[in-house]
């Protein structure tokens, strides 16, 4: 099987936007990159009921992030919804993770399109350099949401679902992978979170579905 690419760059909306294996876009006009489903604290909430999963699910997502800022030299982040997994998840050692992130990246624009998890966090730890806003925030030619929008309004950028893509094999086998889901005048991101559980989707034959490996990102 031939290497599979590690990105693949598609026109909408008369730009281009990058897919990224790593469960980003990347918008190379703009500097800007876009991530949904982050859920921090996730770990530690599994923690406070006593489920200790052994699992470093803050820090390691705080640096796969760091590294794809540093990586594209993006000037701004958008967060599509669901920044904080919950309020317990906040825990002495969360804070302090999120407020040494947020000082190592203060030269980051960062804007937090609040999700249905972040809503029930009372005082949502943000950084200086953090704007918080409600859905649809417009970042022309795009309107960025947390829940899917597939209106014909304009051209939507969304997150929620945390979608996978089913494939079966001749044998009967069946592997479930993240992916982006395009439809007309949307795409849906993958979660960023590797830590969530999966929606398969039901794409229909208008629609782009690009799953994701650990060798890189393919159209299915």
């Amino acid at each position: 099987m031939s290497q599979l690419p590690d990105a693949i760059t598609i026109a909408v909306a008369n730009t281009r936007l990058t897919l990224l294996p790593q469960r980003a876009i990347w918008w190379a006009e703009q500097k800007t990159l876009f991530v949904a489903d982050v859920h921090l604290g996730k770990d530690a909430t599994f923690g406070q009921i006593h489920l200790h999963l052994e699992n470093r699910q803050t820090a390691d997502t705080l640096h796969r992030l760091t590294h794809l800022i540093h990586t594209y030299n993006a000037e701004k982040l958008v967060i599509l919804g669901d920044w904080i997994h919950a309020e317990r998840g906040l825990t002495q050692t969360t804070i302090q993770q999120l407020n040494d992130w947020y000082d190592a990246h203060r030269a980051v624009k960062i804007t937090l399109v609040m999700g249905n998890h972040d809503s029930r966090i009372r005082n949502l730890p943000a950084g200086e350099n953090m704007a918080i806003v409600g859905e649809p925030y417009a970042l022309a030619p795009f309107n960025c949401w947390h829940h899917p929008h597939n209106a014909s309004d304009g051209y939507h950028l969304c997150g929620h679902l945390h979608p996978n893509i089913a494939l079966r094999g001749k044998g009967r086998q069946q592997l479930t992978l993240p992916c982006f889901w395009q439809q007309a005048n949307s795409i849906i991101l993958p979660a960023f979170t590797t830590f969530s559980g999966k929606v398969a989707i039901r794409a229909s034959a208008s629609d782009h579905v690009y799953a994701l490996t650990e060798q890189g990102i393919i159209r299915v």
